[in-house]
């Protein structure tokens, strides 16, 4: 099992928590750094690297918890908690989604003009749903969606055991809340209430 938390890109990690053990993994046949997860418990370390001896998979296995902490750049643009909860709360301009320019810089869409052109959200869950289905395994069911969203969203939301990429619901959902956060400070900024 692990545990994802975002972190802004200037967190480090290391510094804030000097004892914690850096997972490892294996690149090539040797013992590399995992790109962001870390153990805080008593996980073997290997002493030539100062990585954990175990690497991650086999370490899940045996029961020690990872938490991967993900630098997410979108956070960077937020003060505090309160200036998130205001972003947050606001209704965003839906109509930004249809900007090419706009969607290039949204966090999860950045390669999806061509759903979002098609499903054009106009609600968290529709947004939601569209972060979902631009998912490897899940893009085959664009149609359908377009169709019928209500019924395809069983479907769009069912992982199989093979599939590594879909979302879950509440993932995609919190997914769907950070771009509303990010429509809201590109509509603030475009009418120069907001300064970068």
């Amino acid at each position: 099992m692990d545990i994802d938390i975002d972190v802004p890109t200037s967190i480090d990690v290391r510094k804030l928590f000097p004892t914690a053990v850096v997972a490892s993994m294996f690149q090539r046949g040797d013992l590399a750094k995992h790109p962001c997860g870390h153990y805080f418990e008593n996980v073997p370390v290997d002493p030539l690297t100062g990585l954990s001896a175990i690497p991650y998979e086999r370490a899940e296995e045996l029961g020690f918890m990872k938490i991967d902490f993900l630098h997410m750049s979108f956070l960077d643009e937020f003060v505090d908690k309160a200036d998130v909860l205001k972003y947050a709360n606001q209704e965003p301009d839906w109509s930004l989604l249809r900007e090419r320019e706009v969607v290039e810089g949204l966090f999860q869409l950045r390669n999806s003009w061509e759903y979002l052109d098609r499903i054009r959200p106009t609600c968290v869950q529709t947004l939601a749903d569209t972060i979902a289905i631009i998912r490897p395994a899940k893009r085959i069911l664009l149609l359908d969606y377009l169709k019928n969203p209500e019924s395809t969203r069983v479907r769009l939301y069912k992982r199989s055991a093979d599939d590594k990429t879909s979302f879950r619901r509440s993932h995609a959902i919190a997914y769907a809340h950070v771009v509303v956060m990010q429509l809201n400070k590109i509509s603030e900024r475009s009418r120069g209430l907001v300064e970068f």
